[in-house]
């Protein structure tokens, strides 16, 4: 029995650093992932789709205790992320002028995404390479 609750709680920890982003494997696995997952999303199934801002409705929230701040910059949501998940599978399909009219930081987002994929791709084949 302790053997499956350790085991249980190994998976767990497991998870748990990968969804952290703590460390370079999590970070590449994850942001790998993202792209996995918006080429393979269909762009006619997201571009219509009831989804909410995720910036506004969940991540503003958290940063501003309760309420995305809708004045001045943000005034009627016109944030930054407004639009980026719409614009990142329309570019994921090759629609590039779709994924700008969603989002134009599109562009500076996916470049930023692949930098930090490969920085910490480096971090681990320096990591494994000086351990042996």
């Amino acid at each position: 029995m302790t053997s499956l609750v350790s085991s249980g709680f190994s998976k767990k920890n497991r998870f748990l650093e990968l969804i952290s982003l703590g460390t370079p494997a999590s970070i590449v696995m994850l942001l790998s992932g993202v792209f996995f997952l918006a080429s393979i999303v269909p762009p006619t199934s997201i571009k219509y789709s009831p989804f909410r801002c995720l910036f506004r409705y969940y991540i503003f929230p958290i940063i501003f205790r309760g309420h995305c701040p809708t004045s001045g910059f943000f005034e009627d949501c016109k944030c930054l992320g407004c639009g980026l998940t719409r614009a990142f599978v329309s570019l994921m399909h090759g629609d590039v002028q779709a994924a700008i009219n969603f989002n134009k930081h599109v562009l500076l987002v996916v470049a930023l995404m692949i930098a930090l994929i490969a920085w910490n791709y480096t971090k681990l084949l320096r990591n494994s390479s000086s351990q042996k």
